[in-house]
């Protein structure tokens, strides 16, 4: 009678190939974030006490604003067919037709829309970047 072994010499039954789980490390990244939650929360209420809009703390890794190494070739598109599905980005969220952001997930009409977007706060802190402009010097 044949043994239950499978095509590579192991128990048919065996399920050792599982990915196993420290439970305690996940026990303390669930505590450690639902922590970051609170004091966030915390934060946001004592924001809207004080009458104030709540905004997040940086991070550290932020570098100043930087001119653009290339120009913003808004005129690539021009005479190109774009096939969108029927209900694709009937907002600005999502891709659609027209100029789109993909740090932000947003698409714009027109190119004046887009320049402007570029260039404002939200973006600037999608990609990592303040609004602080560095002093230019004789040596630049």
């Amino acid at each position: 009678m044949a043994s239950k072994k499978g095509a590579y010499e192991t128990n048919a039954s065996d399920t050792d190939f599982r990915k196993k789980y420290d439970k305690a490390e996940y026990a303390q990244k669930a505590a450690d974030r639902e922590a970051s939650e609170k004091e966030e929360r915390k934060a946001r209420y004592e924001a809207k006490l004080a009458g104030k809009k709540y905004h997040a703390p940086l991070t550290g890794n932020e570098v100043q604003t930087e001119a653009r190494r290339s120009r913003l070739d808004v005129s690539a598109n021009v005479g190109k067919i774009q096939l969108m599905p029927a209900g694709a980005a009937t907002g600005k969220r999502g891709q659609g037709a027209g100029f789109y952001c993909k740090a932000c997930d947003l698409t714009f009409k027109d190119n004046l829309q887009w320049v402007e977007h570029e260039n404002s706060a939200q973006h600037l802190q999608a990609i990592g970047q303040t609004s602080e402009v560095r002093a230019a010097s004789a040596e630049d």
